[in-house]
C-alpha cells in the first residue's frame, strides 16, 4: 500500500499528475468532467486499501459516485475528480486554489 501513497500532485500543461513513490498517474484534462470539494471519505466503503491509517489510500465506494480511487493524505483537503472512465479522490495543501486552477484548464 505504501507504494501508491502520493508524494505530490501537480497541474501540468495538459494533464493532472499524481506522483507516487513508484511511478505516477496522469489524468488528461480532456478526460476530466468535474472537480469539487468532497468531505465524505470517512463515510464511504473501503473495498481495498487503508481507511485512515496513513490516509485514505486505495479503492473506495460512494453511494453517489460509485467506485473511486483514493489518494487522500489529508482528509481536511479532499478533492473529488470525476472523469469519463474512473473517479479519483485526492488531497493537497490548498484545495480551493487547486480546484480553481484545475477548472481553468478544463
Amino acid at each position: 500500500m505504501l507504494i501508491v501513497i502520493p508524494s505530490f500532485i501537480c497541474l501540468e500543461k495538459d494533464q493532472l499528475v499524481i506522483k507516487r513513490v513508484f511511478g505516477k498517474k496522469c489524468i488528461p484534462y480532456s478526460c476530466i468532467k468535474n472537480a469539487f470539494v468532497y468531505d465524505g471519505v470517512q463515510n464511504d466503503v473501503r473495498y481495498f486499501g487503508s481507511n485512515g491509517f496513513l490516509g485514505y489510500i486505495g479503492v473506495m465506494g460512494s453511494t453517489h459516485y460509485g467506485k473511486y480511487y483514493s489518494y487522500v493524505k489529508n482528509p481536511n483537503q479532499q478533492i473529488f475528480i470525476l472523469t469519463e472512465k474512473k473517479n479519483y479522490l485526492l488531497s493537497c495543501e490548498n484545495r480551493d486554489m487547486f480546484i480553481k486552477d484545475l477548472l481553468i484548464h478544463l
